[in-house]
């Protein structure tokens, strides 16, 4: 039938998220004029008139997320703010002007708090139908669509609760600490207890030594320098935000070197070369230890001088945090096949 005598579709999708809090998710999703940040294939969310968090606040959208029906390489939206709830954390926008072939469309996004559960993002609509589209195959797109933006959302948290959590023990560790140079070495060792994966699949994917970015939370580059990954003598080059410059540079950066490796006994053994975040001698190994039925562990231990501005049990710990993150993104990846 032509669309026009079609009735209206209707449709819900919701999305729960087990770590993050309704107020924290509340947070993010309620800036009008951050779309961007959140929704995949949204490239540009600038303010077109009003203030975010305003009703009546517009906001102009551009990307890829829907293709254009007149074949245009960037889709574009126009959309307004109609009313928000911040109490009941909830908000209501309408489209205006497109170029996706949109008509009429209401949508509302509210986060819902579930307890010691976490809390889930409920997003509805009533709108025209579209041609070329189905009402199952839309609410189908925007889910997956949905689940990629709750997913960067808990990574942004939990990135920002690492963060912030580093730099209260940094700040704890300066008042304790004594002169650096009359310490001895430190030593310390992390492990964290996968329950699923095999000790193979954690080092297949930890073995791999230019794609620590792909595991540890605050790095966002992994290069190779030079050499073979996987045979010793390979240098990465490691850049994020990971541990603070004493400097104040905004990236800090590493030159990692592979000294040894054993497939069998799947363990790996690195230091730390030129470095923008006050390393000394710094030299870690990576062990990968089957638990019979119960999955395996990942054990990271270190030697390294003393670090200024920290303390011994503020580094095992900061280690320790991100060591879990890495190998839940592990679990991760694993769960979710090639």
């Amino acid at each position: 039938m032509e669309h026009e005598q079609e009735p209206k579709w209707e449709g819900k999708a919701i999305i729960k998220l087990k770590g993050p809090s309704a107020d924290q998710i509340w947070a993010l999703l309620s800036d009008f004029f951050t779309l961007n940040k959140w929704l995949p294939g949204i490239e540009t969310c600038s303010r077109v008139q009003g203030v975010s968090g305003e009703a009546g606040c517009i906001r102009y959208l551009a990307g890829t997320a829907i293709p254009s029906p007149d074949g245009d390489s960037v889709t574009w939206a126009n959309e307004k703010l109609l009313s928000i709830d911040p109490i009941g954390m909830t908000y209501t926008y309408e489209m205006l002007e497109n170029n996706m072939g949109f008509g009429s469309y209401v949508a509302t996004m509210k986060v819902v708090s579930k307890s010691h559960e976490g809390c889930e993002i409920d997003w509805s609509f009533v709108m025209d139908p579209m041609k070329g589209w189905s009402k199952d195959v839309f609410v189908s797109y925007s889910e997956i669509k949905m689940q990629a933006m709750a997913k960067r959302m808990e990574d942004a948290i939990h990135a920002e609760y690492l963060k912030s959590s580093l730099s209260f023990f940094l700040s704890l560790s300066l008042s304790l600490s004594m002169e650096q140079e009359q310490e001895p070495k430190w030593e310390g060792k992390a492990i964290t207890k996968l329950k699923g994966p095999s000790a193979d699949q954690i080092w297949a994917l930890i073995s791999d030594f230019f794609s620590l970015n792909k595991w540890l939370p605050g790095i966002d580059t992994c290069n190779r320098v030079e050499g073979v990954s996987g045979e010793p003598g390979c240098i990465r080059y490691c850049a994020g935000s990971s541990i603070p410059s004493p400097d104040g540079d905004s990236i800090t950066w590493a030159n990692e070197k592979l000294l040894s490796i054993d497939p069998s006994g799947k363990t790996f053994t690195y230091e730390i070369m030129d470095n923008n975040i006050g390393f000394g001698s710094y030299v870690a190994t990576m062990k990968v230890v089957s638990d019979s039925d119960d999955g395996c562990e990942i054990e990271w231990s270190f030697v390294m001088d003393p670090v200024k501005n920290w303390s011994q049990e503020v580094f095992i710990y900061y280690l320790d945090m991100n060591l879990k993150t890495m190998g839940k993104r592990m679990e991760e990846a694993i769960q979710a096949g090639p």
